[in-house]
């Protein structure tokens, strides 16, 4: 007999019980599969992109620390975002309004925009520009970090190669 009179398949397992611990063994599978970077791997062609970016009112030891060939993560997931292909920065300047409302573009002492383009590998997918796990969009804000520093970062341009 497959289920005895007590409920119990071939005698050993009540078939509720069963039941109940293939059930759950599923919905944990499917979690997984849903919110991990499993889902997404090797699923979707990968594309290289240009992405540039803005990290603005940032100190001149700031920019003493970025390089060309630089590790950019996620400062939040830590996924890798990419490689510092070049760099640029500028002066940081803000609008100032005199006593009488005349407004003037000003040069902030200490204080730098820093352009930088990264060259990163990410899946375009109609939603956005997906690097592992996160999508990103152009004129979205994002934290970055790399071995030395964290910024908030400005996505100014994705560019497919």
């Amino acid at each position: 007999m497959i289920i005895n009179k007590k409920g119990k398949l071939f005698g050993l397992v009540n078939i509720v019980d069963l039941f109940v611990v293939i059930l759950i063994a599923a919905l944990a599978f499917g979690g997984v599969s849903k919110f991990s970077k499993l889902n997404s791997l090797g699923l979707k062609p990968q594309n290289e992109a240009t992405v540039e970016l803005l990290m603005d009112e940032v100190t001149k030891g700031f920019v003493d620390n970025v390089y060309e060939g630089q590790k950019l993560y996620d400062s939040i997931r830590g996924n890798d975002f990419g490689k510092v292909v070049s760099f640029e920065y500028k002066p940081h300047m803000e609008l100032i309004v005199d006593e009488s409302g005349k407004g003037e573009m000003t040069e902030i002492p200490n204080s730098y925009d820093l352009y930088l383009t990264v060259e990163a590998k990410g899946t375009f997918d109609g939603d956005g520009f997906l690097i592992e796990t996160k999508r990103y969009f152009i004129g979205s804000e994002t934290r970055l970090k790399s071995d030395v520093y964290v910024s908030n970062t400005d996505i100014l341009n994705i560019i497919k190669k």
